[in-house]
Formats: C-alpha cells, structure tokens, sequence
C-alpha cells in the first residue's frame, strides 16, 4: 500500500525536480564547452606544430596520440551537447492534466 501524496508535495516534488534538471543542464553545457575547447587546442597544436618544434620531439607517431585525443575530446562535446540540447529541447517535467492533454489534441487538429 502507497501513502496517497497531496497535491502540495506534488508540486514541490516537481519544482525540486526541474531545479536539478536545471542544474544538471549548466553543468552538462560546461562540459560540453570544456571538451569543445580541448579538442580545439589540441587541434591547433596538431596544425602548428607546437610541441615538436619547441621541445624538439621528431616522434612521427605523437600526430596519431594528438588525433585521437582530439577525436575523443569533439565526440565527447558532442554528446553533452547533445544531452544539454535534450535537456533543454524536450523537458520531461510538464505535468498536463487529461483536459489539458484533450485541448492540445484539439489545438493540433484545429491547426493552430
């Protein structure tokens, strides 16, 4: 047997909630804008030549270990973008009553 939940502890339940989804999309954001800055720098040091001209390092394979980190740094931005556009996109914290599921359908089929 569940304890029938009020309606109050409902919405607190929900605004407690959407303030973690909240918080969870600044942070997926940060990482997604971190990782994106990463590979960017490891990108620019793969073009320029950086770290081998100044520490004269003629290791042919350092451009593989520099490509790869760089890939793995762009799909891990790309999927927190991804999340934070989810996130963001389609919040699945919208609680609608049936009525005002059945107005939306009506809405829709109306045109509007």
């Amino acid at each position: 047997m569940t304890p029938n939940k009020s309606p109050d502890t409902s919405l607190i339940d929900l605004a407690v909630k959407m303030r973690k989804q909240a918080e969870t999309r600044k942070v997926v954001l940060a990482w997604g804008l971190l990782n994106i800055s990463v590979a960017g720098m490891i990108y620019t040091e793969m073009t320029g030549k950086l770290l081998s001209t100044y520490y004269n390092i003629s290791c042919f394979p350092l451009w593989y270990i520099e490509f790869a980190l760089a890939a793995l740094f762009s799909l891990n931005a790309l999927f927190d973008f991804w999340r934070y556009f989810t996130y963001t996109a389609a919040p699945t914290s919208l609680v609608s009553s049936p009525s005002q599921q059945i107005m939306g359908w009506l809405r829709k089929a109306g045109g509007e």
